[in-house]
């Protein structure tokens, strides 16, 4: 029962991603420019810390962006932060490891995210079981 209700819960919030996307007049520029600004930043990380990967440059510690302004997981903005941690890479003044378990982290998000979550799997029986009487009915009107 466990099983069947986490499945149920990632496939809604899969649905919601999509809605949220395709409803938000935002672009992933827009998304982006909002989320270089200063007080926007601040304003996010303090509602939504999951959003931000830290990493040490020096003194510095940028974040890696993997949320868009409403706190939910992007994959465009996963893939930006992707592209960005593997341009660090090359320089030496980042600790290497660290950068390392961020990339994978961040591929992790990408593979989740880029993808669609499956259907529960009572909703492939229903489909399955719809097919198959389609399919019955089409070779009984070809008879």
């Amino acid at each position: 029962m466990d099983k069947k209700i986490n499945e149920q819960l990632d496939y809604l919030e899969e649905l919601l991603r999509k809605v949220n996307s395709t409803l938000s007049p935002y672009t992933i520029h827009d998304e982006l420019a909002w989320l270089l600004n200063d007080r926007n930043k601040q304003h996010i990380f303090e509602k939504h810390p999951q959003c931000w990967l830290p990493v040490r440059i020096g003194q510095d510690v940028p974040f890696f962006p993997v949320c868009n302004r409403t706190g939910a997981y992007e994959p465009a903005i996963i893939h930006f932060s992707l592209r960005m941690a593997r341009k660090l890479c090359k320089r030496t003044e980042v600790d290497q490891e660290h950068l390392a378990t961020i990339i994978s982290k961040l591929e992790t998000l990408h593979r989740k995210f880029s993808q669609d979550i499956p259907k529960p799997s009572n909703m492939a029986y229903k489909k399955g079981l719809t097919t198959r009487m389609f399919n019955n009915i089409k070779q009984y009107l070809n008879k």
